[in-house]
């Protein structure tokens, strides 16, 4: 049982590994970029402003964003486009724990999010966004808010093309989340069939696996792109991926718990704990206002290696003596630990 399961979820995570997809060409998007940085109310008159310094600007890359000063909390960027396809029309973007507005020329065509300071993120979401009906050349100019500087200016994606070549991004950003889910379901159901009509099996292994699944299948989920297609839901679904990030580690390591059981070396509850101690401490936080969720997760990175090294290694140990079982997840151990660093 151990072998077969562990194997499948060993191609799952090797499946999540694989780089799927490409960024179609802006071939609307002119020029270099450019930013203004800045801290308190928002312009009234942002295109206005941009078009008369944004050659006097610094130049913003998106794959490298630059350091912003302390305390700043909005930003403009402009970047011209020029109207050579009349189908390339569709503004294909994904923003995180920011609120967005733009402009093309003087027209206002798109908001989301608050841009006063909020008790909670915004989240994270791609949009979809068709540009207004324009000639020649203009300029877009974007305004974005946070609430620390270190958040601004971040896009995982940004493209101007055709409706069907941005549909193609959004779906195929999600092949591997896509294979990953009925692969998770599958197990969970394998799980739920060991646990009813196998009295004699280890009932408790089962359902820490089930309940490492369910949560893992949720965070796929919550992941996923394409579910912003069925409904506006940023903030809820950035909540929820968070959550489900930090209940991963504490729910595999159920499982190494339960495997390791025992075994007089293994000291896997002062590492359950600890991720528990994290996640209690990263939850309080936001409920407070702090913003802690996202604030912790370098923690979370260094807690990851450090904690499932230790359990990586007590697996070796438990292998060498000749468990079978932990010599079943050692290598699924490793890549789980290893793709989520």
């Amino acid at each position: 049982m151990g072998k077969s399961i562990y194997r499948i979820l060993l191609c799952l995570v090797l499946g999540l590994g694989l780089l799927v997809g490409g960024s179609a060409q802006a071939a609307e998007l002119e020029g270099p970029w450019h930013y203004y940085e800045f801290t308190g109310d928002p312009f009234t008159a942002a295109p206005n402003f941009a078009r008369q310094n944004v050659e006097s600007w610094p130049l913003f890359d998106l794959e490298r964003r630059p350091l912003f000063k302390q305390g700043t909390d909005r930003l403009l960027l402009a970047v011209k486009v020029n109207d050579t396809d009349p189908q390339k029309k569709i503004l294909l973007f994904m923003t995180a724990k920011q609120a967005v507005r733009m402009w093309l020329g003087d027209e206002y065509f798109f908001s989301a999010g608050s841009f006063q300071p909020q008790r909670f993120d915004e989240g994270s979401q791609p949009y979809m966004v068709h540009l207004p009906e324009f000639s020649g050349q203009q300029l877009l100019v974007i305004e974005l808010y946070a609430h620390a500087a270190k958040d601004l200016g971040w896009f995982s994606m940004f493209s101007v093309d055709t409706e069907q070549v941005q549909m193609s991004q959004l779906f195929f950003s999600d092949i591997p989340l896509v294979i990953a889910i009925p692969v998770g379901l599958a197990i969970i159901f394998i799980m739920f069939l060991y646990y009813y009509f196998n009295p004699q099996g280890w009932k408790r292994l089962y359902a820490y696996i089930t309940l490492f699944m369910t949560v893992f299948v949720f965070w796929c989920v919550s992941a996923s792109n394409v579910k912003s297609l069925f409904g506006d839901w940023p903030r809820f679904w950035w909540y929820m991926l968070s959550i489900f990030a930090y209940l991963l580690p504490i729910t595999s390591n159920l499982v190494l718990l339960e495997l390791l059981k025992g075994k007089k070396y293994a000291r896997m509850k002062y590492v359950l704990g600890a991720n528990v101690l994290l996640f209690v401490t990263a939850m309080t936080g936001e409920a407070l206002g702090l913003h802690s969720m996202n604030g912790l997760m370098p923690f979370f990175y260094l807690l990851l290696p450090f904690g499932e090294g230790f359990a990586i290694y007590w697996c070796i140990q438990a292998a060498r003596e000749g468990d079978a079982l932990c010599k079943a997840v050692l290598f699924p151990t490793v890549a789980f630990s290893a793709r989520a660093v």
